[in-house]
């Protein structure tokens, strides 16, 4: 028995269709029906705010063994956020440093936490979690 309804069920989208990538064809992403004008609010502030001053100012979050993300990266993190905001993606819940250099994008739907974690020269690393084990990952390049 699915801990999802029917109604509640993500759209299952490609991840190469959305960013051009050499991803695998089994590799989707979810999408929930999200207020649209709100999630475009949503991801506008991600990019607008949280990315453009991470990339403007990375020496704000670098702490003692933590590495920032480089503006490589907060422009790879941008072009990924522009495509799931364009496609109708929610936006995530939280957008953090991963203190490698990398950025992480979390959305939380119900018992399931999804992932995506990029680095500046390396795949997407997308993780699915359910009631906090993890239940699927794939490296999108």
């Amino acid at each position: 028995m699915s801990l999802e309804t029917e109604k509640d069920a993500p759209t299952q989208t490609k991840i190469r269709e959305l960013i051009g990538t050499s991803a695998s064809d089994d590799l989707t992403i979810s999408r929930e029906t999200p207020d649209n004008e709100s999630s475009t609010r949503g991801w506008n502030n991600v990019i607008n705010y949280t990315l453009i001053e991470w990339g403007k100012s990375p020496d704000s979050l670098e702490d003692e063994g933590i590495e920032a993300p480089d503006t490589t990266t907060v422009r790879r993190a941008c072009e990924i956020a522009i495509a799931l905001r364009d496609s109708g993606f929610s936006c995530p819940d939280r957008v953090l440093p991963n203190g490698n250099g990398g950025i992480v994008f979390e959305k939380e739907m119900g018992a399931r936490l999804f992932t995506y974690e990029i680095e500046s020269d390396g795949p997407i690393e997308y993780r699915e979690f359910l009631q906090g084990r993890l239940v699927r990952q794939s490296s999108v390049n």
